[in-house]
């Protein structure tokens, strides 16, 4: 028998999911923790992946399911959106299964709540604060010499009766190690949405509401870094042999800001294309207005930009998130955009003439928010028909914890007596609730919660099924729902238009909302006719969804037929 202690230590990595955000997608983390400890030479097959995000399901029994292995010598747990309450049930979970293991918990909620979780979670794990890709590596083979975890970048314990927070680092990335990929092949079904990484940080870090302070740490453009072309050319060659062809760049600012970041990017574009051939993969990004502004340029300066974008379209990008935000002059000074509507309009159809599908990054509410504004913001997707690109068209924004709006905010309150924020922080979401400072929008806000009620979940699983293309998916089925999703905005937006005129003339047209409801069930009849007459309809967890509540819709809404 062998002896226990040449039993080769294994790790589990765990990806937590909540049903409150219901993305089907990879959680990219998990693969770079894995690379790297691979790198550092854990053998691939003493590795566990459990990434509940593939399987777009809240699959917490699945933990346990490993215990036939043995015991492990380390856990890290990645908390995504909506995951701080549920950490009190995988810990509780971790601790029967797997008592001697080493629980290291990482990503955003534990960041930022990483007092919370030792102090009122577990008190003998181990929190990581930003990156955790050397962390982790460290922790691994330090697990046994805690005397020796405060020479450990990142991460935060108990010691004793008190909590240890050692020194933040950024991770350099020309170091990084390229990504595991072989845990995602069984779960390519769900065409779940891959991610790479080219950067990391913001070469522009001025957005007042930012949640800075993950990948970076004082939220500075100085702290945006690229990654090696030949880590992304290694990761795409690992993609490709999985018969990975579509993916999404994680980066929050791919193009960059100044002409050294564009020369990057279209170098990359080159080395993609020499090493795999034109449009070999389909991927999206997402950039700034001002990145790819073009006004006021050089003729040579325009020039090589344009080429920098004809070869990103050559090797495959399809889709640009563009953060937009606003189509309100006022509203986008207050986000400290570096851009005004006319640019961003200009910008978001530049894209589409060259051929790129645009997704509009957009927030119409916010505690300073006014009835004009809404107004300004609504009328500028219509009339620019920008509309279609976003995600929802009546999204708040959230006031999270240590951006520069909830200071702003604050301190306003502070100088004029007035109460916005509410005291109660939600660890799910990072974020605190709040009120309105201007008359008329809480109203109107109402309006809108009751009119959107009946659909608002059809289309948020519409839009999870649509954003990142057809792969995996039925191509009518896909056509049908895009369709569908599409018609649903442009109702939105109009609705919306219509009932901010009757808010600030101080009329009541009580059949707004009746006849909003009414066009969205004739659109939402001709989705399922069209899914009804496709014969092969995937197999997929958010398809059984969507199918659910298009029954429930039109049950609750059937005493409309005249």
């Amino acid at each position: 028998m062998m002896h226990r202690d040449n039993i080769k230590p294994r790790v589990l990595l765990l990806g937590l999911f909540s049903r409150q955000y219901p993305a089907v997608g990879e959680t990219h983390a998990l693969s770079v923790l894995a690379g790297e400890l691979i790198h550092a030479g854990v053998d691939p097959a003493l590795i566990d992946i459990l990434d509940m995000s593939l399987e777009a399901r809240e699959v917490y029994e699945k933990i346990s399911s490993y215990s036939s292995k043995g015991d492990y010598h380390l856990v890290g747990v990645s908390t995504g959106y909506g995951t701080f309450s549920k950490l009190a049930h995988v810990r509780q979970i971790l601790l029967e299964t797997y008592p001697n293991a080493l629980r290291v918990y990482g990503g955003a909620t534990a960041t930022y709540c990483w007092k919370d979780i030792l102090s009122d979670i577990d008190p003998q794990g181990v929190v990581v604060v930003g990156e955790g890709e050397n962390s982790i590596v460290e922790l691994f083979f330090k697990k046994k010499h805690k005397e020796k975890w405060s020479s450990i970048d990142n991460i935060c314990f108990f010691n004793g009766g008190d909590i240890v927070r050692t020194e933040r680092r950024l991770t350099i990335a020309p170091l990084s190690k390229s990504p595991h990929r072989e845990h995602i092949l069984p779960y390519l079904g769900n065409a779940p949405q891959i991610f790479l990484e080219y950067s990391r940080g913001c070469s522009w870090a001025a957005c007042s509401f930012c949640l800075r302070g993950l990948l970076d740490i004082k939220g500075t453009k100085k702290e945006y870094r690229r990654f090696t072309h030949s880590r992304v050319l290694q990761d795409l060659k690992k993609l490709a042999a999985l018969g990975i062809r579509e993916f999404t760049f994680a980066d929050e600012d791919f193009i960059g800001r100044g002409e050294s970041d564009w020369t990057d990017v279209q170098e990359l574009s080159m080395a993609i294309i020499s090493e795999f051939g034109e449009r070999a993969f389909s991927f999206d990004v997402s950039a700034l207005p001002g990145s790819l502004s073009f006004s006021g340029m050089s003729e040579e300066t325009l020039e090589a930009r344009s080429k920098a974008l004809r070869s990103l379209k050559a090797s495959g990008l399809r889709k640009v998130f563009l953060g937009i935000e606003s189509g309100s002059v006022d509203q986008l000074k207050r986000f400290r955009k570096s851009h005004d509507p006319k640019t961003a309009a200009e910008v978001a159809h530049l894209l589409i003439k060259s051929g790129f599908e645009v997704d509009v990054g957009w927030i119409l509410f916010d505690p300073f928010v006014s009835l004009k504004e809404i107004h300004e913001s609504l009328s500028f997707l219509r009339d620019h028909e920008l509309e279609h690109g976003v995600s929802f068209i009546f999204n708040s924004l959230r006031l999270q914890t240590e951006s520069r709006l909830l200071t702003e905010v604050q301190r306003y309150e502070e100088e004029n007596g007035i109460k916005l924020v509410k005291k109660d922080f939600d660890r799910d979401t990072l974020s605190f609730e709040y009120t309105y400072f201007h008359p008329g929008v809480s109203e109107f806000e109402d309006v809108i919660l009751k009119a959107v009620s009946k659909t608002r979940c059809i289309h948020y699983v519409l839009k999870s099924l649509t954003r990142h293309g057809s792969a995996g998916m039925n191509a009518q089925a896909y056509d049908a729902m895009l369709s569908a999703v599409w018609k649903m905005r442009e109702e939105y937006v109009n609705m919306g238009i219509q009932v901010a005129e009757e808010q600030m003339s101080s009329s009541r047209d009580s059949l707004i909302v009746s006849d909003h409801i009414a066009r969205m069930r004739l659109i939402l009849l001709g989705l399922a006719k069209s899914l009804e007459e496709i014969p092969d309809i995937p197999d997929h967890p958010l398809i059984f969804d969507l199918q659910q509540e298009l029954r429930v819709f039109f049950a609750e809404t059937s005493h409309r037929i005249a």
